[in-house]
């Protein structure tokens, strides 16, 4: 023998190896865009349906204002009717306020407050203020407490 090897030798096995870690590197990455592709499909789902939910309860607020106005307007026992429908109702120096809730969610609620102007014999005026209208969230009264306690 002249000392020359026949065959391919050790290039063969180093082109596997790499074409294999090419493999897997793409693989890994295809998995990794497709679980972003996942999370980002369920993010906008929450997303649109707590912004359906919130235009329901704003909806709704807005109804609850309409039947208010209508209930105050010329009505000497309003303050009577508005308790009786659930309403809460503040006498002020100024006028009154009526507030109210409406459910916008699982875990969160529209919390409504409304200025009424009176005039001297306490009656509505007609004018009106909205003087709150923002979204909260709701507490959890159940008793339960669901928190990780990491420091104690």
């Amino acid at each position: 023998m002249n000392g020359k090897q026949n065959g391919f030798g050790i290039g063969i096995g180093g082109i596997s190896i790499l074409a294999v870690f090419v493999v897997l590197c793409l693989t890994t990455l295809a998995t990794l865009s497709f679980t972003t592709a996942q999370a980002d499909l369920r993010l906008a789902e929450k997303t649109a349906q707590a912004q359906q939910q919130y235009y329901a309860a704003d909806t709704q607020a807005e109804r609850m204002l309409a039947e208010i106005l209508t209930d105050i307007k010329g009505n000497s026992g309003y303050e009577d009717e508005l308790v009786k429908k659930g309403y809460t109702l503040t006498r002020r120096t100024d006028g009154a306020a009526v507030e109210y809730t409406v459910d916008a969610g699982q875990s969160k609620e529209l919390c409504v407050r409304i200025g009424i102007a009176l005039d001297a014999n306490g009656m509505p005026t007609g004018e009106w203020t909205r003087e709150s209208w923002q979204t909260r969230m709701k507490y959890d009264t159940s008793g339960e407490d669901d928190t990780l306690h990491v420091l104690k």
